[in-house]
C-alpha cells in the first residue's frame, strides 16, 4: 500500500564525523556479514544469506516504507540503519502516530564498537538529522526489544523517552519517542577540548547531574595541526585531566598507559613529559568514553535567556543545524582563536601555525624557502620541523627579539601554576595581579624550551661549519608587507634596529603569532547584558569561575579560559585543568542539591 500524502523516508542530515548513504543490493555482503554476527543476530533475527539480503535491499528501495542506509564514523562503516514512515508500519496501530512521524532501526555491526558510546551518539545525530531533513516531523520513534536493555539505554542517552510497551507477534518492545521539542539537561558545555573534557570527567563522579557538550570540530582534537614529531607537552603527565584532583581516577594518564599496554615502557622512558602526539591520544581515549554526551560538528550560533517565574532561570543553546538545548548551568570553554599580525591576511601561501600540518599535506614539492614569523614555542617548533622535513629548503626565522628567550620552568617560578596560587592571585589587589602577570609572563608567553633553543643553535652553527646555510635567523626584524611574487609570496622585511628594508621571496609564510581569547560576550549574545563587567569591560568572575550576573538571573554561566585577569596565568592552561574542572563541578553539584531540596 502507498500513501501519496507523504514522501518516502528522507536521508538524515548528519554532521561530521558521521556520514550516511543509501544502500544498494551491491552492499548486501556488508549487511549480511553484520546480521550474521552473534550480537546482531540475537536482536534482529535476520541472519540471512547474501542473496536474501540483496533481495531485501531491492524490495525496500522499490517501495516508500523504509530506507536502508549505512552510517559511517570517520569514513568507516559502523551501523545498518532502517529509516521508516510510521504511518506505513505496523507500529502506527499502537500509538497516536503523526502523519510525518519517522522511525529508526539500528544495528552496530562490529562487536568492538559496542559499549563505547557510539550507538548513543549515532542515534542522537540521526534523530537530529531526520528532524532537520523533515520539517513536518514532530517526533522520531523506536521500538527495541524489552529484552535488550543496552539498546534501550542507548536510545535514552540519545534523548528518547520511554512511552510504554508494544506487543508484536514476535516480540515485546519498548516504545521510545524523541520529540522535536527542546532537550533539557542540567549542564551544557560549549566546546569539548581539554577543559570541558576534564569537566565531563569531574561530573561523571556525580551521576545525578546530566550534561551535554557541543563541539564545532568534527571530532576530538587538541591542536591537531601542531602534533609534530618529537614535540612534547610542557607540563608533567601528572597534570593530566584528573590526577591533580583525584589520583585514583580511572581517567588518568597512567590508566591510559595501562589500557594501551605501555605502562612499563613509559616508566623505562624516564620522562615526565610525553610527546604531544601521545598526550593527544590519551585525551582522545578519555573523550571516547564520553561519546554519548558529546555532539561533534555542532557549532553554537546562539545563547538565549529563558524567562521563568522568578527571572531568567534557564539558557537555550542553539546550534547551526537548529538543535536547541536548555540548561540551568552553562560552561563556556571555546579555547583560543589564532591571530595574524595586522595587515597580513591568510591565503594559500600565508598560514597561521595552527594550520601547519594540514597545509603541508597539500604541498606537492619541496619548497625553496619558508619564512616563519614569531618568537615563541610554536614558532621555534615550526622552524625545527620544517627545517627537518625539507632537507634542501631554506628556513628563515623572523622575530623582533635578539634571540629566542628561554621559558622559566624553574621550581619556584612554576609555583605560579599551583592550585593554591589561584587562591592567592584571586584575592590580591588589582595592582598586584598586574605585577604578577608581568613578572611571570616568561613562564608561558613568547618563550621557548631551552633544549629546543640549543638544538636550533646547534644546527645553525653546524651549517656555518660546512658552509651550507639553510637556517637563517632574522632577529630584531618584522614583516610589514606581504605581496604576491612570481613563485610565491613577496615579503617586506624591516630591521627594527636600523630601519633598513629588504625583500624576501618565499614559498610560504607561517605566522606563529599567537592566539586571542574568545569573545565571551559575543558568544552570550542577549544573555551578555545580564552579566556584570569590571572597569575594563571584562567579565566579573567569582572564585568558582562563575560569571557574576544581575540578581534576576538564577541560571549560572561558567568560564574555562578567559579568566586570566581574575584567576591568574594558569586559567587557560593544562596545569590546573583537573582542579579547575573539579571546582566548577562542585559548584554545579552543590547548586543541583539545593534545587532538589527546595
Amino acid at each position: 500500500m502507498t500513501y501519496p500524502e507523504v514522501d518516502a523516508p528522507p536521508l538524515p542530515v548528519l554532521p561530521p564525523p558521521w556520514s550516511v548513504r543509501v544502500l544498494t543490493p551491491d552492499d548486501a555482503g556488508l549487511v549480511a556479514d553484520w546480521m550474521n554476527t552473534p550480537h546482531v543476530a540475537a536482536a534482529w533475527d535476520q541472519a540471512w544469506p547474501l542473496q536474501r539480503w540483496a533481495d531485501e535491499l531491492a524490495r525496500q528501495l522499490a517501495g516508500d516504507h523504509s530506507l536502508p542506509c549505512v552510517a559511517s564514523y570517520d569514513g568507516r562503516p559502523l551501523a545498518y540503519l532502517e529509516i521508516y514512515r510510521v504511518v506505513r508500519d505496523r507500529l502506527a496501530a499502537h500509538y497516536p502516530a503523526g502523519p510525518h512521524d519517522l522511525g529508526v532501526h539500528v544495528a552496530i555491526g562490529d562487536p568492538q564498537d559496542i559499549g563505547r558510546g557510539l550507538g548513543s551518539a549515532l542515534l542522537r545525530a540521526v534523530a537530529d538529522g531526520l528532524l532537520a531533513a523533515e520539517p513536518g516531523c514532530s517526533q522520531i520513534v523506536a521500538e527495541p526489544n524489552v529484552l535488550n536493555p543496552a539498546s534501550q539505554r542507548a536510545f535514552r542517552n540519545a534523548g528518547f523517552r520511554y512511552a510504554g510497551e508494544v506487543v508484536f507477534p514476535h516480540k515485546k518492545a519498548a516504545l521510545l519517542i524523541r520529540p522535536r521539542a527542546e532537550e533539557r539537561t542540567d549542564v551544557v558545555g560549549i566546546g569539548f577540548g581539554p577543559a570541558n573534557l576534564a569537566l565531563a570527567v569531574a561530573l561523571a563522579e556525580h551521576p545525578g547531574v546530566t550534561a551535554r557538550f557541543l563541539e564545532r570540530q568534527d571530532g576530538f582534537a587538541w591542536h591537531r595541526d601542531m602534533l609534530l614529531d618529537g614535540a612534547t607537552v610542557q607540563v608533567s603527565f601528572l597534570k593530566d585531566l584528573v590526577t591533580m584532583r583525584n589520583p585514583t581516577s580511572e581517567y588518568g594518564f597512567l590508566s591510559y598507559l595501562a589500557a594501551k599496554d605501555r605502562l612499563v615502557e613509559f616508566i623505562n622512558h624516564k620522562t615526565l613529559f610525553p610527546s604531544r602526539v601521545e598526550f593527544n591520544d590519551y585525551m582522545s581515549w578519555v573523550a571516547s568514553r564520553f561519546a554519548a554526551q558529546v555532539e561533534y560538528g555542532s557549532e553554537v550560533v546562539g545563547v538565549r535567556p529563558v524567562a521563568g517565574a522568578s527571572g531568567v532561570d534557564e539558557v537555550e543553546v542553539v546550534t547551526r543545524l537548529g538543535r536547541r538545548v536548555r540548561c540551568r548551568d552553562l560552561v563556556i570553554a571555546t579555547g583560543l582563536r589564532p591571530v595574524l599580525p595586522a595587515g597580513i591576511e591568510a591565503s594559500d601561501r600565508v598560514w597561521h601555525s595552527d594550520e601547519l600540518l594540514s597545509r603541508l599535506e597539500k604541498v606537492d614539492s619541496e619548497p625553496r624557502r619558508v619564512v616563519v614569523l614569531g618568537a615563541g614555542q610554536s614558532a621555534a617548533e615550526v622552524v625545527e620541523y620544517v627545517h627537518r622535513r625539507y632537507p634542501h629548503a631554506e628556513v628563515c626565522a623572523v622575530f623582533g627579539r635578539y634571540g629566542y628567550s628561554p621559558a622559566d620552568d624553574s621550581p619556584f617560578a612554576n609555583g605560579v601554576f599551583d592550585p593554591a596560587a589561584v587562591d592567592t592571585f584571586y584575592g590580591a589587589p588589582d595592582a598586584v595581579k598586574e605585577r604578577v602577570l608581568a613578572y611571570h609572563r616568561n613562564t608561558n608567553y613568547s618563550v621557548v624550551d631551552l633544549e629546543l633553543i640549543q638544538e636550533l643553535y646547534r644546527r645553525g652553527y653546524q651549517e656555518m661549519v660546512i658552509g651550507e646555510r639553510r637556517l637563517r635567523v632574522l632577529n630584531l626584524s618584522t614583516v610589514d608587507r606581504v605581496g604576491t611574487g612570481p613563485d610565491g609570496v613577496l615579503l617586506g622585511v624591516v630591521s627594527l634596529a636600523t630601519g633598513e628594508r629588504s625583500e624576501l621571496e618565499a614559498d610560504f609564510l607561517v605566522c606563529a603569532t599567537g592566539y586571542r581569547e574568545a569573545d565571551v560576550f559575543g558568544m552570550l549574545g542577549e544573555l551578555g547584558r545580564y552579566c556584570l563587567r569590571d572597569d575594563h569591560g571584562r567579565p566579573l568572575v567569582d572564585r568558582d569561575y562563575r560569571v557574576r550576573t544581575v540578581p534576576e538571573v538564577s541560571c549560572r554561566i561558567y568560564l574555562q579560559g578567559p579568566t586570566e585577569h581574575s584567576h591568574g596565568i594558569s586559567s587557560g592552561l593544562l596545569s590546573t585543568v583537573a582542579v579547575r574542572a573539579g571546582e566548577i563541578a562542585r559548584s554545579i553539584v552543590e547548586r543541583e542539591r539545593v534545587a532538589v531540596l527546595s
